[in-house]
């Protein structure tokens, strides 16, 4: 019960910190944007404002981020430090830790894309209004589409990532939003490059008008997808913990269950023992078998195996699998392949050609089997095989006889034809030359 409470209190205080990171750059975002009446509002009490921003700050590591916000000077460095005093938060509050895709994106777009666009749109402004040259002008351009690409792919993934409902909706129309006032700002910007008198500061206004508009949606709908993950982290924890009351109840009976009936267990158990070991027997009276480690290395062999391949155990343990198979198949990829099948833990069954002591050919019937450790990794592998080769010769014998039968009869069938093709023509003298078999 304290694993569960700690561990999900640990996810709740983790999302709580991610909400007050995103609720304090809520408090900070105006300022970044430029807005008048923001300005306005934090000139009226400054040490009340400054205050609960630094004591905010200081929650997140933010504190020399938020010093180089306050003392900049100018849209430009206002606009580099508050995204860097935005980023710092966003750290410190585990913001861009977020672990789901759909409140991820949401945070990036809020934390990172945006915020970037915004900076990119105000450089196209000022290299507009200032009278920059062309080049200038064309970078400038460069990084708002970049920006506004990566917004929007934010922007499209956090849709993608998100259930359909309210909050989808929300998405889509703050994406729908973005594109125009971002276009507008584009065509501006291109036409400034043709040398042509472009007045830019009613599309960029109207831009950031929408940017806090979007920003602010986002935002909120981030809040919302935090607010949803932690009480779904309470509904967890109040289901564990019933199901622990649960189990603990459970176990209360099932202790006397267990004790009651441990004395059968074991013998039960005895009893399986003793059924595996007259199995294991009874095989390796039947079978012949025999061990390897992982580099084939014959660790164990009973005497059905070591009989059906003519040596005593003194001549094979220690030695390799090699000793068994045909030189040239030992030097080949097929072979190799085969032991790493089996390191990996895959089991081969097959038949299989091998030779025994002196050279003479044996065929099995077998199956290689990896025994895997408690650490769930093959240690050894066991094969047993049946000795086949006889019914194998037998088979094969049979299998040329009626080859042999195949042959022939193709011999007559091929003669016949011919002497039968000979008299449909009016050869009343042809003749079968060739010698048949008896039947």
């Amino acid at each position: 019960m304290t694993l569960i409470v700690l561990e999900r209190f640990e996810r709740i205080n983790f999302a709580a910190k991610e909400q007050s990171g995103r609720l304090y750059i809520e408090q900070v975002w105006p300022a970044v944007l430029g807005s008048a009446q923001v300005r306005e509002q934090q000139t009226a009490s400054p040490a009340q404002t400054d205050g609960a921003l630094m004591n905010g700050a200081k929650a997140f590591n933010a504190e020399q981020a938020l010093a180089a916000f306050q003392s900049a000077s100018g849209d430009s460095a206002r606009l580099s430090t508050g995204r860097a005093l935005i980023t710092a938060v966003a750290d410190g509050s585990n913001l861009t830790l977020d672990p789901d895709l759909d409140s991820f994106y949401a945070m990036d777009a809020i934390t990172v894309r945006l915020p970037a666009l915004l900076e990119s749109a105000a450089g196209l402004h000022k290299a507009i209004s200032t009278g920059a040259g062309a080049s200038e002008i064309a970078v400038a351009l460069d990084r708002v589409k970049a920006t506004n690409d990566a917004a929007k792919g934010s922007l499209n993934a956090a849709i993608g990532a998100s259930k359909p409902g309210e909050g989808q909706a929300s998405l889509q129309s703050q994406l729908a939003r973005l594109d125009p006032v971002t276009q507008a700002l584009i065509r501006q910007g291109e036409l400034a490059m043709t040398g042509a008198p472009v007045d830019i500061t009613p599309a960029h206004a109207a831009f950031a008008t929408e940017m806090q508009t979007i920003w602010s949606a986002t935002s909120a709908e981030l809040g919302r997808l935090l607010d949803n993950r932690i009480q779904g982290f309470y509904r967890e924890l109040a289901v564990n913990l019933g199901i622990v009351l649960a189990i603990l109840a459970l176990a209360t009976w099932f202790a006397i269950y267990v004790a009651r009936g441990l004395r059968k267990r074991e013998e039960a158990d005895a009893k399986s023992i003793f059924n595996l070991k007259a199995m294991a027997s009874a095989m390796d009276q039947s079978q012949a078998r025999i061990e390897f480690d992982l580099d084939g290395a014959i660790l164990e062999a009973n005497e059905n195996f070591l009989n059906t391949m003519g040596y005593s155990a003194g001549e094979v343990v220690g030695r390799k699998h090699v000793i068994f198979v045909d030189p040239a198949y030992a030097r080949s990829p097929e072979y190799a392949g085969f032991w790493q099948r089996l390191r990996a833990g895959e089991a081969i069954s097959d038949v299989f050609t091998r030779f025994a002591k002196g050279g003479r050919k044996v065929i099995i019937q077998a199956r290689y089997t990896p025994l895997m450790g408690e650490d769930g990794k093959p240690y050894r592998v066991v094969k047993y095989a049946s000795d086949i080769t006889a019914a194998e010769i037998a088979r094969e014998e049979s299998e040329a006889e009626r080859a042999q039968r195949a042959q022939e009869q193709a011999a007559v069938v091929t003669s016949l034809a011919s002497a039968l093709s000979s008299l449909s023509e009016g050869n009343l003298q042809s003749q079968i030359s060739e010698t048949f078999p008896a039947d």
